[in-house]
């Protein structure tokens, strides 16, 4: 660009440097504070040689192809556009890095030792390698924590981080340590040199025995020469620690030593805050993609029990749960049926129905949030249990259920997400109850229709009684039917047929409960629904039902016959056998269209009455 002012701090000739022996050509992206900062000090580091410094809003990029011997390109700006432009330079063999990763190469490179820069390049390389391609911060700081371990020639080290919740470091890495220290190292703050260095934000050196009381520490470790605990600063507070110890009286550290670890967890802490950073955006990221599949699912063309099934597994896959379970709420028996999971099929909940805990439902019961709660597992892993309350309108339909093990020390986010999915869920259920319900009342007034045309053929009472009883049966899905009906007006009302797959006792005991029912129901009284017999006045010694449905057959203003049901079939053994209010307006339709039928068979009020008026008039 012609005119453009150049801004590199060395003499540009115009032509491409040759390479100096042993040293490594730098370019630096980007004319900020981070550059102004970082400058001297590659300035004056011993292998690096700076070429170039850039300007990105004045000078093209492609002015970096112009250099053959180039090895790093440290782009200072944090804009994703400019970091997409230097990905795609015709640079061979040529590291795109951060001012990080720079600070990180210089404060390395501090021992003149020959034979100690080969070893820190290499493990910078490791480092290199870590940013840009691990997935996770973890690996990121195991490889810095071996750097400093090695670079300090130190046999041992850990990075702790805080969980703010507790108030307590765990280890995110460790070097050198074995495998039952760093599971079972838990410090809290203030006990301890970790936890002395976590709140007080300042680096301890220890030579020697550590003073006990002075650091509340519980501890003796009497191998350790001389430690370094240095603070992870963020902001204005800690973080975590990063740790080093020597137990070669030989190496004895210094202020020198402390001064590279304050170095080292100032990048450190700068991993860790980008690292939530991508962790917060991929999280916004994730959050967005379940929720959209969670909508496309339950937006499916499938049935509402598919789509269930199709949610369940989504989001057992998306959180790496155990199992994920639906589990619906019975209100007459006040507990939760497994109905679909993502762990079990759906003929195997219907053979072995499976419950809800009961610890587990008394709490959705009483507070009807979102919970979870953990218990210790082997290792660092937690089971952690995630319920959310599923309602359906007003009323509780049932509890989403997640079980998973993880290393975490907390689930907000994912209690988050299922708490938004338990919203959705919750909607697409009323609506599915509601169109089930539509449909099932259609086809219910459907064949009610059908019955009262279908009255007219029967020739005879007992043919006109086998014929409600197999259509009332149908309709209401009741398990057992019993019909009574009064021939004349003094007559009491007696059973003319049954309909039931229950064996003859057990009808004895039925028909004992249903003489009381009958009796109580009066003309215009509408139909009587029982939800619990054993509780009702009418129980029996033994229990012969759970549920009943009945109502008188008025004809005239009369009730010259009862139509009774017992028990409402399911597949679910599990389920509630009792009727609904939908039931019992279905059975007053057809108990009216009954008695119209019964009309044919039967004598009304006005016949009765006729030969009584005549035999008053011929009395004295």
């Amino acid at each position: 660009m012609p005119g453009t002012p150049d801004f590199t701090p060395v003499p540009d000739p115009g032509l491409p440097d040759a390479r100096h022996t042993g040293s490594r050509q730098v370019a630096i992206v980007g004319l900020n504070r981070e550059t102004a900062n970082l400058l001297p000090s590659l300035l004056d580091a011993e292998g690096i040689q700076v070429i170039k410094v850039l300007n990105p809003d004045l000078e093209d990029l492609s002015r970096l192809t112009q250099y053959p011997h180039l090895d790093i390109v440290i782009d200072t700006t944090r804009n994703a556009s400019i970091a997409a432009r230097l990905r795609k330079l015709p640079l061979k063999k040529v590291d795109v890095i951060s001012g990080l990763g720079a600070r990180l190469l210089f404060c390395s490179i501090r021992d003149g030792r020959a034979e100690g820069k080969e070893g820190v390049l290499h493990s910078l390389e490791e480092i290199r390698d870590a940013v840009c391609l691990a997935k996770s911060k973890s690996d990121i700081l195991k490889v810095i924590l071996n750097t400093a371990v090695k670079t300090a020639r130190a046999d041992c080290g850990s990075l702790m981080l805080l969980d703010p919740s507790k108030r307590q470091l765990t280890i995110e890495a460790a070097c050198g340590l074995e495998e039952n220290v760093v599971i079972s190292s838990i410090q809290r703050v203030g006990k301890g040199v970790s936890g002395y260095a976590v709140r007080r934000c300042e680096s301890v050196l220890i030579n020697g025995a550590v003073d006990r009381q002075a650091y509340a520490a519980d501890y003796h470790k009497p191998e350790i020469v001389s430690s370094i605990c240095c603070p992870l600063i963020n902001g204005e507070e800690a973080v975590g620690v990063i740790n080093i110890a020597s137990k070669n009286p030989q190496r004895i550290f210094d202020a020198g030593d402390v001064e590279y670890l304050e170095e080292l967890a100032r990048l450190v802490a700068e991993v860790i805050r980008t690292a939530r950073t991508e962790e917060a955006v991929q999280h916004s990221a994730h959050a967005l993609g379940l929720l959209d599949s969670a909508r496309g699912i339950l937006s499916m063309k499938y049935r509402f029990e598919e789509r269930l099934n199709l949610l369940l597994m989504k989001i057992a896959n998306t959180f790496g749960a155990k199992a994920c379970t639906y589990y619906e709420f019975s209100p007459a028996e006040r507990c939760f049926v497994a109905k679909a999971s993502s762990s079990v099929g759906p003929t195997l909940l219907r053979e072995r129905p499976m419950l809800l805990d009961d610890l587990f439902a008394q709490r959705v019961l009483k507070n009807g949030n979102t919970f979870c709660v953990n218990s210790a597992g082997k290792g660092r892993a937690k089971k952690w249990y995630m319920l959310q309350p599923i309602r359906s309108g007003s009323g509780l339909a049932g509890t989403l259920f997640v079980y998973l093990h993880s290393e975490r020390n907390h689930c907000k986010e994912e209690m988050g997400l299922l708490k938004r999915i338990g919203d959705l869920l919750g909607r697409e259920l009323s609506k599915n109850r509601e169109l089930e319900s539509i449909k099932v009342q259609s086809l219910r007034h459907s064949a009610i229709s059908q019955f009262s045309l279908d009255m007219a053929k029967a020739t005879s009472l007992a043919e006109l009684a086998k014929m409600i009883l197999a259509n009332v049966r149908l309709i209401l899905e009741a398990e057992t039917c019993v019909l009574r009906v009064r021939e004349s007006a003094a007559e009491d009302l007696r059973v003319i047929e049954t309909l039931s797959h229950r064996n003859p006792v057990w009808m004895k005991d039925i028909l004992a409960v249903d003489g009381q029912i009958s009796s109580h129901l009066a003309p215009g009284a509408g139909a009587l629904k029982i939800d619990k017999l054993r509780d009702s006045g009418y129980g029996s010694e033994h229990q012969a039902a759970e549920s009943a449905l009945a109502m008188g057959l008025e004809i005239g203003g009369r009730v010259m016959g009862t139509l009774a049901l017992y028990d409402k079939k399911s597949l679910d053994i599990a389920a509630a056998r009792a009727f609904s209010e939908e039931d019992k307006d279905v059975l007053a339709n057809f108990c009216r269209e009954a008695a119209k039928g019964l009309q044919r068979f039967l004598p009304g009020p006005a016949q009765a009455s006729v030969p009584e008026a005549a035999m008053a008039e011929t009395r004295p």
